[in-house]
Order: C-alpha cells, then sequence, then structure tokens
C-alpha cells in the first residue's frame, strides 16, 4: 500500500478595512498548503475573504497569492505571486501586480523581481471551506 506524502497547513487571520464600504471590517484569512516527499513537491497561499452583517459571516470567496513547485535539492521550478491591490467600493475590485521567479534555490523563494504587470483578480466563490456556526 503506498503512503500519501505528508501536507501541511497553515492560517493567519487579519481584517481588512471595510473593503465594501458599508461600516464594518472585514475577515482575511490566509491559508497556506504544501504536499510533498523526498522528490520534490508543491506550495500555495490564498485569501479567503469574508463579510459580516446582520445575517452573520457570508464568504465573498478565495483569492491565490502564490504557487511554487520544487524538486528534492530545494530548487523551485515554477513559482508565481501577486501583490494584491484593492479598490474599495459597494463591489471591491482585486488586482494583483504580478511577481514570479523561476529555478531560485527554494530558501530565496521571497526575492522576487516584478514583472509590473497589473492584472485583475477574481474571486474564486467556491473556497474549499464551508462556514459552520457555533453559536
Amino acid at each position: 500500500m503506498a503512503s500519501k506524502p505528508p501536507k501541511t497547513v497553515r492560517t493567519i487571520d487579519y481584517t481588512a478595512r471595510d473593503l465594501n464600504l458599508d461600516g464594518r471590517r472585514e475577515l482575511v484569512i490566509e491559508y497556506a498548503g504544501g504536499i510533498g516527499d523526498g522528490g520534490g513537491g508543491q506550495s500555495s497561499t490564498s485569501l479567503l475573504l469574508l463579510d459580516f452583517n446582520a445575517q452573520g459571516p457570508k464568504i465573498w470567496g478565495s483569492l491565490p497569492v502564490n504557487d511554487a513547485a520544487f524538486g528534492p535539492d530545494g530548487e523551485v521550478f515554477r513559482q508565481a505571486a501577486y501583490v494584491v491591490q484593492v479598490e474599495k467600493g459597494k463591489t471591491p475590485r482585486f488586482q494583483g501586480l504580478f511577481l514570479k521567479t523561476l529555478s531560485k534555490p527554494f530558501a530565496e523563494r521571497e526575492q522576487y523581481a516584478a514583472t509590473g504587470k497589473v492584472v485583475p483578480l477574481k474571486l474564486d466563490p467556491t473556497p474549499p471551506f464551508k462556514l459552520t456556526r457555533l453559536w
């Protein structure tokens, strides 16, 4: 029976300053995960955005902000990342300054070179989470 590669998941939570101009902050959950074995692997990071109103929390969706694949020696085969910019409004718009790096040692993965290209980012309305009310 083949063993499954190890997975890791981490989250960081913070609030955003009223992106939809309704007078309330939104919750942003940064979640990251990876899967790999001795032969390499993959990692990704996304932002999950939630709004809170009188009916309770509502998932807006998620934005991918980083994706990387790497080999057994830590060499990055492919990596892409975005610096997210938000235009506030009744329906906020998201843009990303596209950053990328190729074939850099994994330990230096945070040292990106900006491409200068700004691209629109769309929220994925079907994030890998489900809200469960606990109260």
